[in-house]
């Protein structure tokens, strides 16, 4: 059985001689049917003669897909006037984008767990994103070979349990090319290879052992070897024990991959997981805050509210003016303080005179408050209802085929549409500017 649409060009537009870009995305509830629109696409005249669309582009194939997170603040907020805060969450309908950024290549789908919802965000370029991974990760964080020891440029490499410097070590594979690279950046950053095995065993004793291709860059972000013939492990010195109090924080974002290119951070293996850019907190009164100089008319408060110390002040909140510098002025505040964990809050006097006034009117009218994580965190999803549905969305096969029309005169082609299911379809079709024509168009 077989299906045919039509779908006649906005009446109301005299199209004049030329070329007509027409895009045409075929969905059918996360499965989409093969097309060749050069051979099923059709446009008929006013006059009823039919021309079959030339010029179709081959299909591109969704297997990367990426959800990225949206928050939007519609209006002001006061202390008295708060405005919510929307995001990307739960079942609240997204945008899913291939990660190859092909024109056009959107569509939006439900997805999430109402009773668990996953909250997407995005504070200027600072976006959330849930995505699948690729495969290319070749270090498991979770289930590290870490060693206490160090490497150098020579050669040597030494362990022992009271060194503070911190290693770890993955196999690898002779003759290879491997880039190893991180967002965060410590006092150390080496690699090499060591060429027995097992690897040596961590004793009390200090002991040395010869490394080849070491390659050094304590202050860069990536590195590149190339291992030897009879190479069996990759070394890489992230780090010092003590001296580095983001020693966590460049692990936890350390990518190993074949190549010469450093490739975007994933976590290991081809799960889901969720790329957090954007931090979120609730001031509720359970906090301990201080007074500060305030202009008159106000007073202001401070306290190390933030679970991390944050090297960027945007930010949005749903009781305040986001304030980006500390100038005093006489309005209603919340200053987000950079390479701090402090947050500023200044409020007229009329509503609260003191800290203990403060404390219980944010007890009253919890302030919500995002910001912009100074490294990102992944998340790899667990909830088993989600992973089905994201994998429901990785087996869509889309179909974005354009094709050129050309007709004489002033008439309006009539888009017919025919394709071999019985299955309802929905399809798009978008003018060369990309603006939407019809998005209802089915049978």
């Amino acid at each position: 059985m077989s299906r045919i649409l039509d779908y006649v060009l906005e009446p109301s537009v005299v199209y004049t001689n030329g070329s007509f870009l027409v895009k045409v995305k075929v969905q059918d509830d996360y499965k989409y049917k093969k097309l060749l629109v050069s051979e099923n696409m059709k446009y008929t005249t006013a006059t009823g003669t039919t021309y079959t669309l030339t010029n179709a582009v081959s299909t591109n194939n969704a297997s990367i897909l990426q959800l990225e997170g949206n928050t939007t603040q519609n209006g002001t907020p006061t202390p008295t006037s708060p405005v919510e805060i929307k995001t990307v969450s739960g079942d609240n309908n997204i945008v899913v984008s291939n990660e190859q950024h092909v024109t056009g290549n959107s569509y939006r789908v439900d997805f999430g767990d109402v009773a668990n919802p996953i909250e997407l965000c995005k504070i200027g370029s600072y976006v959330d994103k849930l995505k699948r991974a690729e495969g290319k990760q070749l270090f498991d964080k979770d289930n590290m070979n870490g060693i206490n020891g160090w490497l150098n440029a020579s050669g040597t490499m030494r362990i022992a349990t009271g060194q503070a410097d911190r290693m770890f070590y993955i196999t690898c594979e002779p003759n290879t090319t491997y880039t190893v690279s991180r967002k965060v950046v410590t006092s150390a950053f080496r690699v090499a290879t060591y060429d027995s095995t097992p690897f040596p065993t961590m004793t009390s004793t200090n002991t040395d052992y010869t490394v080849h291709n070491a390659v050094v860059n304590n202050s860069g972000t990536s590195l590149t070897i190339t291992t030897g013939e009879n190479a069996k492990y990759l070394v890489v010195h992230y780090g010092h024990n003590t001296n580095d109090s983001n020693l966590q924080q460049s692990l936890d974002t350390i990518m190993i991959n074949e190549g010469s290119t450093a490739l975007p951070y994933e976590p290991y293996g081809n799960n889901w997981y969720i790329e957090k850019n954007i931090g979120k907190l609730v001031l509720n009164g359970t906090r301990t805050w201080t007074s500060s100089s305030a202009y008159t008319g106000y007073v202001r408060f401070n306290c190390d509210a933030l679970p991390e110390t944050v090297t960027n002040n945007n930010g949005l909140n749903t009781h305040f003016t986001q304030r980006v510098s500390q100038a005093h002025g006489g309005y209603d505040y919340l200053y987000i303080s950079p390479n701090t964990k402090k947050i500023y809050v200044q409020i007229q006097n009329t509503i609260v005179s003191s800290v203990s006034d403060f404390t219980t009117w944010l007890s009253n009218n919890n302030v919500t408050v995002y910001y912009i994580k100074p490294s990102p965190e992944y998340e790899v999803i667990t909830n088993e209802n989600l992973i089905q549905q994201l994998n429901n969305i990785q087996n869509i096969e889309l179909i974005e085929n354009l094709c050129y029309v050309d007709w004489v005169g002033t008439e309006k082609p009539t888009m017919t549409l025919q394709y071999p299911t019985n299955e309802t379809l929905n399809a798009y079709i978008t003018t060369e500017d990309n603006k939407l024509i019809r998005t209802d168009w089915g049978v």
